[in-house]
C-alpha cells in the first residue's frame, strides 16, 4: 500500500471490470516493537516506517478508493485495541486525538506533530508513545470518525467502521495472542456484510 502506482492500477482495474468497489477492507499493517534505545536513529527510522505504512499509506488508499465505492458500500478499517483513543495514556494527547476526530485538517496536523516529535527524539517527553504501531492505530481510529462524518454527507450512504478484532495469533504478534485468525475475522465480516447503519450510535459513543 506504499506503492501509489499499484493503488492507481487497482483502482483502474476495479472500474474497468466491476464498475467500482462495494467493500474496502484496510487490514495492511506492519509493526516494530520498540527497543530500549528509543532515541537512536535506527529506532526512530523503524517507528517512522511503521507510522508511514499504517496511517499515511492507509489514508492514501482511502483517498484513492473512496470515490469509486458504490452506493451502500462499506469500509472496514481494521485497527487494534491499543488504538482506542481511551487507551492514550497522556490526557493532553487523548484530548488532541478526540478533537482531531472531528476535523481532517486537525488530524493530519496532529500526525505531522507526532512525526516531528519522533524525528526530534522528543516524542515520549511530549506525551506520545514511541510505538509507531500504537500511534498509527490511534490516528486510524480518529480518521475513521472523520471519514464517517464525511460519508454522512455523501448521497451514496457509505458506512465506515473501525474494528478491533482482539489479540489475534498472527505473524504480526510473533505467534502470540488469545484468539485465532478465524475468530478475529468475524467482526470484520459482520461489519462488511450484516451490520446496520450505526453512524448515529457511533456519534453518541464518541461524545
Amino acid at each position: 500500500i506504499t506503492d501509489n502506482d499499484s493503488i492507481l492500477r487497482l483502482k483502474d482495474y476495479l472500474i474497468s471490470n466491476y464498475g467500482g468497489l462495494d467493500l474496502l477492507v484496510n487490514n495492511a499493517a506492519i509493526d516494530a516493537h520498540p527497543t530500549d534505545d528509543q532515541k537512536s536513529p535506527e529506532e526512530i527510522k523503524r517507528q517512522l516506517e511503521v507510522f508511514q505504512v499504517n496511517f499515511y499509506a492507509t489514508s492514501n488508499v482511502c483517498d484513492v478508493m473512496f470515490p469509486i465505492i458504490k452506493p451502500n458500500g462499506r469500509v472496514d478499517n481494521v485497527s487494534s485495541l491499543s488504538g482506542m483513543l481511551a487507551c492514550a495514556e497522556n490526557k493532553n494527547i487523548r484530548k488532541k486525538l478526540l478533537d482531531a476526530s472531528y476535523n481532517r485538517v486537525k488530524l493530519f496536523q496532529l500526525a505531522e506533530e507526532y512525526v516531528n516529535e519522533l524525528k526530534a527524539g522528543t516524542a515520549v517527553e511530549s506525551g506520545w508513545t514511541i510505538s509507531g504501531y500504537i500511534q498509527s492505530k490511534q490516528m486510524l481510529n480518529a480518521l475513521t470518525w472523520v471519514q464517517q462524518d464525511e460519508m454522512m454527507k455523501d448521497a451514496r450512504k457509505i458506512m465506515v467502521f473501525v474494528i478491533h478484532p482482539g489479540y489475534v495469533v498472527t505473524d504480526l504478534s510473533a505467534g502470540f495472542g488469545q484468539i485465532t485468525p478465524d475468530m478475529g475475522a468475524q467482526p470484520v465480516l459482520y461489519c462488511a456484510l450484516e451490520a446496520e447503519d450505526m453512524s448515529q450510535l457511533k456519534r453518541k459513543m464518541r461524545s
